[in-house]
């Protein structure tokens, strides 16, 4: 049975409006903004773990839609180790 993956992207305000002239330019870039984060969450995106220190966590179990927004698989932090795998040849060689 595969496994369900999540995807995420991680989402800075920070740098939104670093090349903004005029106002006009950081309320163009804020409305931008909006308008990305309200397609995903029209797309079933949701906010992960919270959103600290500028920095937001978007989340997915779609790969479609990770796709469509540039979203990456996320790591199982289960399959970290393999016990299949030979660890005594590894030792041999080093």
């Amino acid at each position: 049975m595969p496994k369900n993956l999540t995807y995420s992207l991680t989402w800075r305000n920070k740098y939104l409006t670093t090349d903004a002239e005029t106002i006009e330019d950081m309320i163009q870039a804020y409305e931008e903004a909006l308008q990305q984060l309200r397609e995903m969450k029209a797309a079933g995106i949701t906010l992960g773990d919270g959103a600290a220190d500028d920095y937001a966590t978007l989340v997915t179990n779609d790969p479609e839609i990770a796709e469509r927004f540039g979203f990456e698989a996320e790591e199982d932090d289960d399959d970290w180790f393999d016990p299949e795998e030979d660890w005594d040849e590894e030792e041999e060689d080093g």
